[in-house]
């Protein structure tokens, strides 16, 4: 298992969280997690596709999805 330094932070609103780590260990925090991979990448792609051809709208709460 790998082990980070992260410091955690209430962020600026009363919803947030604000993460810091190194560098290093974001990188190593993304190799565990698989986002170097080709399909994980290929799906961001997707993603920004998506969103420029407008197939993205902004929710509220999950109710507004039935």
């Amino acid at each position: 298992m790998v082990s980070l330094a992260v410091k955690i932070r209430k962020g600026q609103g009363s919803q947030t969280v604000s993460l810091e780590m190194s560098s290093r260990s974001f990188e190593r925090f993304a190799a565990a997690f698989g986002l170097f991979r080709k399909e994980f990448l290929q799906s961001l792609a997707r993603s920004q596709r998506d969103i420029r051809e407008g197939r993205v709208r902004t929710i509220t709460s999950f109710k507004e999805l039935e």
